[in-house]
């Protein structure tokens, strides 16, 4: 009798178990679409949706280095918003320039990328 009623308490152990698997399986499942659901109804800001952009066409240009500049201080007179920092257009200047650090003198020519919505043929 005593392996009888082990039996059955493990059966209703093993039972109670797999209902708990489910029910958690089941809320998961709810949780899931119901994310899905506002996914696919919150309104996405797209392209079409904001004004058009003048697209914008990439340039070079010439500048004599004056004394007290930095390469710093050229980046903020002339880096355009299709630079993520000013530490990106820096490192683009340095490269365009073969410079291998940010000493720059006085009456030395750097090339310098900016760009513009005007189309330069």
């Amino acid at each position: 009798m005593k392996k009888t009623t082990t039996s059955l308490r493990t059966k209703r152990k093993i039972q109670k178990r797999n209902n708990r698997i489910k029910a958690v399986a089941a809320l998961l499942s709810i949780l899931i679409v119901v994310l899905l659901i506002v996914i696919h109804f919150t309104p996405q800001e797209t392209q079409a949706d904001s004004a058009p952009k003048a697209p914008t066409y990439k340039y070079y240009t010439s500048i004599r280095v004056e004394h007290g500049d930095t390469l710093w201080d050229i980046a903020k007179e002339y880096r355009t918003e299709e630079y993520n920092s000013i530490q990106s257009y820096i490192e683009e200047v340095k490269t365009m320039n073969h410079l291998t650090s940010d000493k720059i003198t006085d009456g030395m020519y750097l090339s310098i990328p900016y760009y513009s919505t005007e189309y330069k043929a």
